[in-house]
C-alpha cells in the first residue's frame, strides 16, 4: 500500500521567495513550526491517501494525460494565511492566485478521476496554497505577522507529479512516482 498525492511543483525562484518568507518567520518572528524544506514544496491538487499498488499504472496514465500539452501556469503569491483560521493556525500557508485557471481545473479533473476511481471525495473544497509549515503542537497565532506588509510575487507551475509520500519523525518523504513537465 502507497500514500498517494498528486501535486503541482512551482519554478525555483518563487519557491526561493517562499523559503526566504518562511525564514523571516521562522528568525524574526520566532514561530515554533515544522518548517516545509524548499525540496518537497509544493501546492496540492489531490490528495489520495491510501493507495493499493496496483492502481498505481493507471493513475500514472490519467497524471501523463492531465499533464500534457498544457502552458505553464502563473501562479500569484496572494497573501501569508493560516488554516483553520490566523490566529489559531494548525498549518502556515501562502494563499495563492491561480489566474489561469489551469491548477484550479487540474484539481477538479484529479477530483473526478480520483472519485471514478473508488476514492472517496474530498471534503473540503479545494484552495490554491503553498504550506510552508506545520504548529508542533498548539496552534500558531501568525495575527501579528500577517500585519507586516506583504509583497505578492509571481512565479509559474514547472510540473505536475503523481507522488508517494511516507511519513517520518524528520518529516515526509516524497518520491515522484511520474512527473509532467508544462
Amino acid at each position: 500500500m502507497l500514500r498517494t498525492f498528486l501535486a503541482a511543483t512551482l519554478d525555483p525562484g518563487f519557491l526561493a521567495e517562499a523559503g526566504a518568507l518562511l525564514a523571516r518567520l521562522r528568525d524574526r518572528d520566532g514561530i515554533d513550526a515544522r518548517w516545509v524544506g524548499l525540496e518537497t514544496m509544493h501546492v496540492t491538487l489531490r490528495f489520495f491517501g491510501d493507495t493499493e499498488e496496483a492502481r498505481v499504472p493507471a493513475m500514472i496514465e490519467a497524471v501523463k494525460a492531465l499533464g500534457q500539452g498544457r502552458a505553464a501556469p502563473p501562479v500569484r503569491a496572494a497573501k501569508l494565511e493560516g488554516y483553520p483560521e490566523l490566529r489559531r493556525a494548525r498549518v502556515v500557508v501562502i494563499d495563492l492566485e491561480d489566474p489561469s485557471g489551469v491548477l484550479g481545473e487540474m484539481a477538479r479533473l484529479g477530483e473526478r478521476a480520483a472519485v471514478a476511481a473508488g476514492f472517496p471525495p474530498e471534503a473540503r473544497p479545494w484552495t490554491a496554497h503553498l504550506t510552508l509549515g506545520r504548529s508542533r503542537r498548539v496552534p500558531i497565532d501568525l495575527r501579528h505577522a500577517a500585519r507586516r506588509p506583504f509583497e505578492p510575487w509571481w512565479g509559474h507551475a514547472t510540473s505536475v507529479t503523481l507522488y508517494s509520500s511516507e511519513t517520518a519523525r524528520e518529516g515526509a518523504k516524497h518520491t515522484p512516482l511520474v512527473t509532467v513537465p508544462f
